[in-house]
C-alpha cells in the first residue's frame, strides 16, 4: 500500500542583511565627556536636550562618556533602514529615534543609578508612545523606569536662553527608543508590491517605502515566489501614495540607488530602475527629504 504526500512550498519573507556602505549614509553619532560627579546637560540645534544628574552612574572612574544620536525624518531612517513598525503590525508616525550609550573611557559600559533625561521637541501632544527594540522590531516598553511625559523646557545654544515643548522621557536604561504615535488602520493597502532589474533582488537591495511628512518609513519585505519586495504581512498602509526608495549594489559592491512617487496600485508592482551613483550623491539625496 503506498500513500500520496502532497507537498506545498512554504514562503517565508526576509530581507538583506546589509550593504557593504550602508553604514556611510547614517548620521554620525555625538560624543560627550563628562565628569560623574557634576554630570552635565547637552543640547543640539534641533534644541533636544539630555540631562545627566550628577552621581548618576556607579563607576570607579569620574571621567563618563555619552554616545548619543537622534533620528527625526524620513531621510534618516532610510539611511538606517528604521523600519516603523512595530510588533503589533501597527505603523507609528510622527517618530523620533534615539540612540543612547553610557561608558568609562576604558572602552567598559556603566551602571546607572540615577534617572537620565531626554527632551525631545514637539509642538502637540497627540499621545505619542515609547518603544524600545530587539532584533528590529519595535515594542512599547515595559520598564517601569521609562517615564515619558508632555513637558515645557529651555535651551541654550549660543548664549541664547529658548522656551520648548515637548516629550521628556526619564530612563534608568540606555539603548535605542522610540516616540511616536501608534495607528491602527482599518482600510488602506495591504498587496503593495515593487519590481527591481533582473540583477537586483533580496541578496543585493533594500526596499523602503516612505511618507516624509508624516515621518513613516517602512521596508519591504522579499517574496522570493513572486520574485518581488512586498509590504510586511498585516500591515495596512494607509495613504494612496507613497515614496519608494532602493538601495542597493552590484557584485563589485559599486552602490546603486533608486527613488519613485508612485501612486498605490495593488493589482500591479511598482518597477524601479536604479542607476550607480556615488555615495555623497546618495547622501545628499536622503539629506534633502
Amino acid at each position: 500500500m503506498t500513500s500520496c504526500v502532497e507537498e506545498y512550498e512554504i514562503f517565508h519573507p526576509y530581507r538583506n542583511t546589509t550593504l557593504s556602505y550602508l553604514s556611510e549614509l547614517h548620521l554620525s553619532y555625538n560624543y560627550s565627556i563628562f565628569k560623574n560627579s557634576k554630570g552635565i546637560e547637552i543640547y543640539d540645534s534641533h534644541y533636544h536636550k539630555i540631562l545627566i544628574p550628577e552621581n548618576s552612574f556607579s563607576s570607579s572612574e569620574d571621567s563618563i562618556i555619552v554616545k548619543w544620536r537622534i533620528l527625526n525624518n524620513a531621510g534618516q531612517f532610510i539611511s538606517t533602514r528604521s523600519s516603523l513598525n512595530d510588533s503589533e503590525n501597527q505603523i507609528i508616525s510622527d517618530a523620533s529615534i534615539i540612540n543612547l550609550q553610557f561608558f568609562n573611557k576604558s572602552g567598559n559600559s556603566v551602571t546607572q543609578i540615577k534617572p537620565v533625561l531626554l527632551y525631545i521637541p514637539y509642538n502637540y501632544n497627540q499621545n505619542h508612545k515609547l518603544f524600545r527594540t530587539s532584533n528590529s522590531v519595535w515594542y512599547k516598553t515595559t520598564l517601569q523606569t521609562d517615564i515619558l511625559e508632555y513637558s515645557d523646557w529651555t535651551t541654550t545654544i549660543n548664549e541664547t536662553v529658548e522656551n520648548q515643548s515637548g516629550y521628556k522621557i526619564s530612563i534608568m536604561n540606555e539603548g535605542t527608543l522610540c516616540i511616536g504615535i501608534c495607528n491602527e488602520f482599518d482600510t488602506g493597502f495591504s498587496g503593495i508590491k515593487v519590481e527591481l532589474p533582473d540583477e537586483f533582488n533580496v541578496d543585493n537591495s533594500i526596499v523602503q517605502i516612505s511618507v516624509p511628512d508624516t515621518n513613516i518609513n517602512i521596508e519591504m519585505d522579499w517574496n522570493s515566489e513572486l520574485k518581488l519586495f512586498v509590504l510586511p504581512e498585516n500591515i495596512i498602509f494607509p495613504y494612496n501614495s507613497m515614496n519608494i526608495t532602493v538601495l542597493a549594489e552590484d557584485t563589485d559592491n559599486n552602490p546603486f540607488f533608486g527613488m519613485k512617487y508612485a501612486v498605490i496600485d495593488e493589482e500591479n508592482p511598482v518597477f524601479i530602475d536604479l542607476d550607480q551613483v556615488k555615495i555623497e550623491e546618495i547622501k545628499t539625496i536622503l539629506n534633502s527629504i
